[in-house]
């Protein structure tokens, strides 16, 4: 275990099992996130940090987390965000499906040509990827905006 791993775990108080009471656990006791305050799997962002995303790569019951993950809604399981393990916007690697950054630039420009009220959540299910993969490839709604009207010109 790194240094920033332990430092991490060291400053962090709690678990809740709160998550884990009609599935299998039995792989949470040798989870590495064990006692950890979950605050740090659900962050208002959705998508997980740096340093939960190291700690989960080097868990041992990774896969299973992932596994428990899928049905969430909520939450980063194994490294991953749950809502876009089940919308199959990442590969198993846990990388975003490369076409997805393609297909909301695309949609847009498309959206704006045709004269359709653009809303960055009305782009996200016309091009069938989470929104959040907005922020993720372009920053903000403004910049993939920006992207778009680009190629139009």
């Amino acid at each position: 275990m790194t240094t920033p791993e332990r430092e991490l775990i060291e400053r962090l108080s709690y678990w809740n099992a709160v998550y884990f009471k009609e599935k299998d656990r039995s792989w949470v006791a040798e989870a590495k996130c064990k006692g950890m305050d979950t605050r740090l799997f659900f962050p208002s962002g959705g998508r997980p940090n740096k340093d939960i995303r190291r700690l989960c790569e080097s868990c041992s019951v990774r896969k299973q987390c992932q596994e428990y993950g899928s049905t969430e809604r909520a939450g980063i399981w194994g490294g991953r965000a749950a809502i876009e393990m089940q919308r199959g916007q990442r590969n198993p690697n846990g990388q975003p499906k490369s076409d997805s950054k393609q297909k909301l630039i695309d949609t847009t420009r498309n959206m704006i040509e045709a004269g359709d009220h653009c809303t960055a959540r009305s782009v996200a299910e016309r091009a069938g990827v989470n929104r959040g993969l907005i922020t993720y490839y372009f920053g903000n709604w403004d910049r993939l905006q920006e992207i778009a009207m680009e190629e139009v010109e």
